[in-house]
């Protein structure tokens, strides 16, 4: 199962960016986009 693809999925039905869901998390953008891509643990 390809849970940074689910992520992916979810943020775009809601409408919401990248960098957005990233300041919600306190992280940064890079390390979000990291997350979606399966390239780091959550």
């Amino acid at each position: 199962m390809d849970i940074g693809l689910n992520i992916k999925k979810v943020r775009e039905l809601k409408g919401y960016t990248q960098d957005y869901v990233a300041q919600q998390l306190a992280i940064s953008q890079r390390q979000y986009s990291r997350i979606e891509q399966n390239e780091s643990d959550i």
